[in-house]
């Protein structure tokens, strides 16, 4: 049986202006992206959920758009309080994050798997206790000398950000509406082939 399309997209990052441009804050990027490329409804915060909320329509369906208001260690909480207060199971849930072990400017779709460390995830897969969730992972690469830590709160470069904003960027509504209308099966066929 095919799995429905995610009606919930959980884009992770840090919250504050200090951090709107590093790399560990893709999945904002992601998500503000969206937002400013599909319709969508003001973004809201909602205390009860520790999180900011837009609604996007996509090929006259509605798909919440979400940016915990936690920090990136702590998302779980937000997404808990998401599938509580909308009841949804994890398979309605997709989480966009930063991911240092593929190239910048690669994608990759997993219905699935470990969490490779990512703090965000690990959260994720705890309060969820699964790790049958839905992840599109946004490749950021990873420094040649230095520590990983200290490299994912770096701002993006000039020429990073003129990519994701005039070349990644237009992948990423094809990814979304693709997963968001088709789901992961299908958006993994279409988008998995040329990324690693």
């Amino acid at each position: 049986m095919t799995q429905p399309p995610p009606d919930t997209f959980l884009c992770l990052g840090n919250p504050g202006a200090r951090y709107s441009l590093t790399r560990h804050n893709i999945g904002f990027l992601f998500g503000k992206h969206i937002l400013n490329a599909f319709p969508s409804t003001p973004l809201h915060y909602h205390k009860s959920l520790l999180a900011f909320l837009s609604i996007v329509t996509v090929e006259k369906r509605e798909v919440r758009i979400v940016f915990p208001d936690t920090y990136m260690n702590n998302s779980g909480e937000t997404a808990k309080r998401v599938m509580n207060e909308f009841s949804i199971d994890n398979k309605s849930l997709a989480v966009v994050y930063d991911d240092v072990d593929l190239p910048f400017e690669t994608h990759r779709i997993r219905m699935r798997g470990g969490t490779a460390g990512h703090k965000g995830l690990s959260s994720i897969v705890h309060y969820s206790d699964t790790d049958e969730i839905i992840r599109v992972r946004l490749g950021i690469g990873k420094p040649e000398v230095g520590e990983i830590k200290s490299f994912v709160l770096q701002n993006f470069l000039d020429d990073e950000l003129t990519c994701i904003h005039n070349i990644w960027g237009t992948q990423w509504q094809a990814l979304f509406s693709t997963l968001a209308t088709l789901g992961g099966e299908e958006a993994m066929n279409k988008f998995n082939g040329g990324n690693r």
